[in-house]
This record gives C-alpha cells, structure tokens and sequence, in this order.
C-alpha cells in the first residue's frame, strides 16, 4: 500500500517543501511554478513564482503540493492509499 498527501498553500509551498527538506529529511523530486508552464497561468502574473506542483518523498510516503489563492491552513490537505486489491 502507498500513501500519498497533497497539501495545498497559499503562497508559501516552496518554503515549506524547503524546511520540510531541510528538518524532516524530504527529498525535493520535483518543483514547478506557474511561470514554468507552457502558455500564460490562470491565476495570472502575479502568481508566476507560486508553486504550481511540488512533489517529494517523505518517510516513506509521497507529498505534492501547490500554491492556491483559496488555499486555507488545515482545510486543503488530501491523502489518497494505493492499493494492490479490493
């Protein structure tokens, strides 16, 4: 079985990823801002250094997040199991 955890941010998921690398011993596998994407962002260019999709490995499990202007603390955490059968 696999966990994976998406948390979403309101502006602050590239300095979490960071201190989650730092004092939890995550793994940074990827991390994409909205200026990096092809064509122009939704949310517009104020958001171009916001995180559209973060991933690492932590303890075991996956972690993605992303930065959302709705984003609220406790409230935009997900967890989904990966499972082999019924």
């Amino acid at each position: 079985m696999d966990m994976y955890m998406y948390v979403n941010f309101a502006g602050t998921c590239r300095e979490a990823f960071q201190y989650y690398e730092k004092h939890l011993g995550g793994k940074i596998g990827m991390l994409m801002t909205h200026g990096e994407l092809p064509g122009q962002s939704p949310l517009g260019p104020e958001w171009k250094d916001a995180v559209l999709h973060a991933r690492m490995s932590l303890a075991g499990a996956e972690l993605a997040g992303a930065d959302i202007p709705s984003a609220q603390p406790m409230r935009s955490a997900y967890l989904s199991l990966n499972v082999d059968s019924d």
